[in-house]
């Protein structure tokens, strides 16, 4: 496993604990902890697959051995400079924008109080 792989983990692990501490802190009572995590998944799961889709990705691109097919991708990462697509889905702006645009903790917390502890209306969703 790569540094950039290890760094998706932690960069979930992050997000997984902020979104718990979100559902967990509202809590009312212990029955509410199925619930919770219902939430959990929904607000995590389209996300973190995506994530490791990501890496993955990441892993087929910038991880080639000699040959063909790594030549052709050093042409493309060439041609980035002339405005051609980026291999590297992080060096894309879309790509960032949809990951770095989206605070998974609010989302959370506001399923949490809607949810769990009555309060807020509506929720938050993110691309990523």
């Amino acid at each position: 496993m790569h540094v950039i792989l290890r760094s998706h983990g932690a960069a979930q692990a992050l997000e997984d604990a902020s979104v718990l501490t979100a559902l967990f802190s509202n809590l009312r009572t212990k029955s509410q902890i199925p619930q919770a995590l219902k939430i959990y998944q929904d607000v995590r799961k389209d996300r973190a697959d995506r994530a490791v889709a990501s890496a993955t990705s990441l892993k087929s691109v910038l991880h080639l051995p000699d040959g063909p097919e790594q030549v052709k991708r050093d042409q493309a990462m060439r041609e980035v400079a002339n405005g051609g697509p980026n291999p590297d889905l992080w060096g894309n702006a879309q790509w960032q924008e949809e990951v770095f645009s989206c605070d998974i903790f609010e989302i959370a917390l506001i399923r949490a109080k809607t949810e769990l502890g009555g309060g807020l209306e509506g929720a938050l969703s993110c691309k990523l």
